[in-house]
């Protein structure tokens, strides 16, 4: 009794690269189209509500508290950058310039 090793085996019993990233795209776009069609119907379904994720960018308390200043869309994020970079500079006399990376423009 003589047993084949698996790598004499016939190459047509197992599939070729090319044919392999076909069959692998196919399934792929098959599995996105799926998860689409899915996510159609679930909205138009009674629990359509649970897919909203609209406060996914809000920063929680940063938000809050932009929108409580005045003209806080700015100024906030621009206090934190000054901030931030005052923390990492050594004491000395700083302007504008150099808190902006203008260097001395």
């Amino acid at each position: 009794m003589s047993t084949v090793p698996p790598s004499a085996a016939p190459s047509a019993a197992r599939p070729r690269a090319d044919e392999r990233r076909v069959l692998f795209w196919t399934l792929l776009s098959l599995l996105a189209a799926g998860s689409w069609a899915a996510l159609s119907l679930w909205s138009a379904s009674a629990y359509g509500r649970y897919l909203e994720h609209g406060g996914w960018i809000d920063a929680g308390a940063l938000a809050a508290l932009c929108r409580a200043v005045p003209q806080g869309e700015v100024l906030v994020p621009a206090a934190l950058h000054a901030a931030a970079w005052a923390r990492e500079q050594k004491p000395g006399l700083y302007s504008m310039a150099d808190v902006l990376g203008l260097g001395n423009f």
